[in-house]
């Protein structure tokens, strides 16, 4: 999947129009809306921004990953879940059952 449509069904799912996005990135929508058009790439530290606004990995955005969760959100989770529920445990063979 290309980056811009990406992009787009990311904010789209975030109920944000490509002005809030604009806003937020302290760019101009037109300039918001090339990225999603696919006729502009955005820098890397912009690239940065709109992880961070959208909530989703770099890889996911890239393409390298279909899982939108960023990793340490996940592993924060688990870790609070691991917490609250001591007799839970993940053996490192499930682990290795992921990969």
């Amino acid at each position: 999947m290309r980056l811009g449509t990406r992009l787009r069904e990311i904010r789209a799912a975030r109920n944000l129009t490509q002005k809030d996005m604009a806003t937020q990135l302290n760019i101009s929508r037109s300039t918001y809306a090339h990225y999603e058009l696919g006729s502009r790439e955005p820098d890397i530290e912009t690239l940065k921004s709109i992880s961070s606004i959208l909530n989703v990995s770099l890889d996911y955005l890239s393409g390298n990953t279909t899982c939108p969760q960023k990793v340490d959100k996940l592993l924060e989770y688990l870790s609070l879940q691991a917490k609250s529920h001591p007799d839970l445990r993940i053996s490192d063979l499930d682990l290795k059952k992921l990969d």
